[in-house]
């Protein structure tokens, strides 16, 4: 118990909650599971989803994405805080899709079966057998999640949870299942199961709440007074504008909150991950020159976090597709100078490293990234069309763009300061009396194995990268394909690419066409935890290279014209 709160202790100075501690400790009396309460969690995750479309479109329920991760994730953290062994039912079509998102977690087993079972009670009573009779088995459905901890003591005998009254099913009297033509019920769709027996006594089509008590008279309730439901699209829609309400939005690996005024705020990291991340981050804060006008003044640096000036603005990407054509463009020169003074501050760099630093960048962290994500990649098929145009496979792609890139910094010997990911979600607006001063904020702070200095080019990109739809795209929640038919897939991302024979040589030429392609690709190992996002962003990459690419004396004829 000693060593249990001294982690929590060292723990909570990190930023680990005492939850997270429970669920990743491997001894001592907070990680011990009572044995023989729940000797297996089934997620039941064997349904159409048709209330969840177009998101289960082409995936399951279970696999849409919740707070940056697949729900399944969520699901299997929670429940193993109380049973390592966690079994999952699901269609054999996805079988592959939800192992790969199991892969990091151990005891996790998949049940798969090929016809769609009609009724829950059928689909469990088949799918877990007799050598799971005996048993103290949890059933959950898949997209419901207790948001406290549950007292498993309570579960003396079988038990129906109970929550709400939006539910098909309601338990009467603490004693009586009914199914409630107004949909008022409270029963959820967790059910624990003590000497499990199978579903011996049902109808085919029959939920299991038709025949729980056929089989199960004994039962007790366990009342919840919290919880996650993304049952539907409402719901999803709810939690996801809550998320959207909170005033920094963050990646997992990091936070922003407020300084101790109304004027400063403080960013810190919260793995080692972060800690790699806001690493370079501070260091090209103390290193850009300091008397420039479009950065937030930092006021104080500690090891990984800094506390710094909270500006009147707001991201670049929720202004910009409002705007007329003549304010975009208004908007891009702006940027442009200040890259331009960005880029001033220059240093010779030695040939060799150079092309070490744009191999890493336009060709080995791509290959490593999609090496990582093949079973994403290959679960769409062949798709050898992306919104009626023909594609060329990534491998001829990615060469062809490499060599672009290197044939135009073949006889560079010059480094400038860059900022490296000045997307527009990076760029901040403050638009007060319409004087559009712009900010640069995230700063990534490295090309390839080089600290602060790279390429110029590689942030213009980013910004033609912006224009091509990251940002909107990036930050849909509700995003999915439009449709995949045999070896076609159709993909809608709001763009700016109608401005591409408008824009400045600087933004769109040969070399910074070459890197957006190559940043969409990459993007899909990014987008690992979200299916749809993961495949769009690899056939985007693909799709925009054979559309203003295949043909290079077009693209000259483009930007010339």
């Amino acid at each position: 118990m000693l060593l249990d709160m001294l982690g929590v202790k060292l723990g909570e100075e990190q930023e680990l909650t005492v939850e997270k501690f429970k669920r990743n400790h491997p001894g001592g009396e907070l990680g011990k599971v009572q044995n023989n309460i729940i000797d297996y969690v089934v997620i039941v995750a064997s349904g159409l989803g048709s209330r969840m479309f177009p998101l289960t479109k082409y995936i399951p329920k279970i696999l849409i994405t919740f707070k940056n991760r697949p729900f399944i994730q969520h699901m299997i953290e929670y429940w193993q805080m109380y049973c390592k062994k966690i079994i999952i039912i699901c269609n054999s079509i996805y079988n592959e899709l939800i192992k790969f998102y199991c892969e990091n977690y151990f005891m996790v087993k998949i049940i798969h079966f090929d016809d769609g079972s009609p009724g829950t009670a059928d689909t469990i009573h088949r799918s877990i057998k007799q050598e799971y009779y005996g048993k103290n088995i949890l059933f959950t459905w898949c997209d419901i999640l207790p948001e406290a901890e549950i007292n498993i003591n309570q579960l003396s005998q079988s038990t129906i949870f109970t929550y709400g009254d939006e539910c098909r099913y309601g338990l009467i009297d603490g004693n009586r299942i009914e199914k409630l033509s107004n949909g008022n019920g409270n029963i959820i769709g967790i059910y624990y199961i003590k000497s499990y027996r199978g579903f011996p006594n049902y109808t085919v089509g029959d939920d299991i709440c038709d025949t729980f008590t056929v089989n199960y008279p004994k039962f007790l309730e366990y009342k919840l007074y919290s919880l996650i439901d993304i049952g539907d699209m409402m719901k999803l829609r709810k939690y996801n504008s809550q998320l959207l309400s909170l005033s920094f939005q963050t990646r997992f690996f990091n936070e922003i909150v407020k300084g101790i005024d109304d004027n400063t705020l403080i960013k810190r990291s919260l793995d080692a991950q972060g800690d790699e991340i806001i690493k370079k981050e501070i260091n090209w804060y103390r290193n850009i020159k300091s008397n420039n006008n479009y950065t937030p003044k930092i006021y104080k640096f500690g090891r990984n976090t800094f506390e710094m000036e909270q500006l009147n603005a707001k991201p670049i990407y929720r202004v910009f597709d409002e705007l007329y054509e003549d304010q975009k463009l208004n908007i891009i020169s702006d940027i442009i100078e200040i890259l331009d003074d960005l880029h001033s501050n220059k240093i010779s760099i030695e040939k060799d490293i150079l092309m070490q630093d744009t191999k890493i960048e336009c060709y080995d962290k791509v290959y490593a990234r999609l090496n990582k994500i093949g079973t994403l990649i290959d679960y769409f098929g062949s798709i050898k069309y992306v919104n009626g145009i023909k594609i060329d496979n990534v491998d001829k792609v990615l060469l062809e763009c490499y060599d672009i890139i290197k044939q135009y910094v073949d006889t560079r010997d010059i480094y400038s300061f860059i900022h490296g990911d000045c997307q527009f979600s990076n760029m901040l607006i403050d638009n007060t009396n319409n004087q559009n001063k712009i900010y640069l904020i995230d700063p990534r702070g490295y090309f390839g194995k080089t600290l602060l200095y790279g390429l110029p080019e590689y942030d213009f990109s980013k910004v033609l990268y912006a224009l091509s739809g990251y940002d909107k795209f990036n930050n849909n929640q509700e995003y999915y394909i439009e449709n995949i038919s045999n070896d076609c897939m159709e993909l809608k991302i709001q763009h700016n690419l109608d401005l591409i024979g408008k824009l400045p040589s600087k933004i769109c030429n040969r070399c910074t066409l070459a890197l957006t392609v190559i940043h969409w690709i990459a993007l899909a190992q990014y987008n690992r935890n979200d299916v749809m996002k993961c495949s769009t962003s690899y056939y985007y990459g693909l799709y925009l290279h054979a559309k203003y690419m295949k043909n290079l004396n077009d693209i000259d004829q483009i930007l010339h014209d």
